[in-house]
């Protein structure tokens, strides 16, 4: 769902996809009173300002929304300061909390540039726990034939924010070039135009799709034979054992699965070995299983919640666990890694998550594409 100060995002970017039109108009006309570059070079720097604009706005207005809603918050707006005397305005004074805390949040956060990648991550940690950069690479590459690696993005709205900074700071001065300015053109302007509109549309979805659910919490699922990895491709279902009940309803809607196959999977293979496949996203609360729901080699697995499946390896391919094991922080013990495994979900701190994600997002597709084979596993291996 849009929201106003998005609107405004999108309006501005819309003006400044106009004057570049205008401009090359200019352009075909051969006038040359003055430097027709500059309006893109104009243009470039005000996309990113409006991207920086909006960030701050969003943060602010569902930080004030997050504030007043009972419930669960973000971690970071748990710990968010306030005044002495602003809090005084309101246990002694009676003013509105909601006035008082947005008038904390504007002193705050008002000068806070929102430009560079790092920043707008660590800004929208005030209204969401989820990792930013990696939930929105996975939004972008939903509509992409070829996936956009999450460094790589984050790299390319670096590069996006550095020559603004040329623009602005240096006014685009290169003494290596013919016209003495690094060149540009109304192409490459529109073009981090449309980027920037693209990633904050992104950035909604992944805020809308957290908001008022789950925890952002990320787990490995580890499916330890054929037949649950064919049940869960080919149900979307994830079932457990009522022996591991509490662990199971940690579950929460919105959070993300990260889809394990041990080397037990395909039979008695050499080569076999314990992948992570894919992601999932939990869509149910975790729930008990009528019958007809239950996966019927394992109906002793009586609880259990619906999955939208968001990414999945061609079959028998994947990241190897056993090389990230090194950097990741769910596995303190690097010479016994293999026994957390046993507890079917195990949880990703924020830097595992960035681990997993990096290797994993090189190698997946688009489920539609594998799960057959997954479902059919054993004609998969003959």
């Amino acid at each position: 769902m849009t929201t106003q100060a998005f609107n405004e995002f999108e309006r501005t970017l819309a003006d400044l996809r106009s004057m570049i039109e205008g401009a090359q108009s200019l352009e075909r006309l051969q006038v040359g009173s003055f430097d027709i570059s500059d309006i893109y070079r104009h243009a470039w720097v005000g996309a990113v300002s409006a991207l920086d604009h909006w960030v701050g706005e969003e943060i602010q207005e569902r930080a004030v929304k997050l504030f007043v809603k009972p419930g669960e918050k973000p971690n970071r707006l748990k710990k968010f300061e306030i005044t002495v005397e602003r809090f005084e305005r309101v246990h002694h004074r009676s003013e509105s909390a909601e006035a008082v805390f947005r008038e904390q949040l504007k002193e705050t956060l008002g000068s806070t540039s929102y430009q560079n990648p790092d920043k707008i991550k660590d800004g929208f940690k005030l209204v969401t726990d989820v990792q930013l950069w990696p939930r929105v690479s996975a939004r972008l590459n939903e509509a992409r034939d070829e996936p956009v690696d999450v460094t790589d993005l984050v790299e390319s709205l670096r590069a996006i924010t550095l020559r603004r900074n040329q623009i602005a700071h240096e006014t685009d001065r290169d003494p290596s070039a013919p016209n003495g300015k690094r060149p540009i053109t109304a192409e490459s302007a529109k073009a981090v135009i449309n980027q920037l509109s693209e990633v904050g549309e992104a950035i909604l979805h992944v805020l809308d799709g957290d908001s008022g659910h789950g925890t952002g919490n990320a787990y490995l699922l580890v499916l330890a034979d054929g037949e649950s990895v064919r049940w869960v491709l080919g149900a979307s279902r994830m079932a457990f054992n009522p022996r591991i009940r509490k662990r199971a309803e940690e579950l929460a809607v919105g959070d993300t699965l990260y889809l394990v196959t041990t080397k037990e999977c395909w039979g008695s293979s050499s080569d076999a070995t314990t992948l992570v496949v894919g992601t999932a996203t939990v869509r149910t609360p975790v729930r008990y299983l009528e019958e007809h729901e239950r996966h019927h080699e394992t109906s002793l697995y009586t609880l259990g919640c619906d999955l939208e499946l968001r990414s999945l390896a061609p079959f028998r391919q994947g990241v190897e666990l056993s090389k990230l094991v090194p950097s990741l922080t769910a596995f303190p013990n690097k010479q016994q890694w293999g026994w957390p495994l046993r507890k079917t979900l195990v949880t990703l701190s924020a830097e595992d998550i960035e681990v997993v994600q990096e290797k994993l997002i090189k190698i997946v597709g688009d489920p539609a594409d594998y799960a057959g084979d997954y479902v059919n596993w054993q004609r998969a291996i003959q």
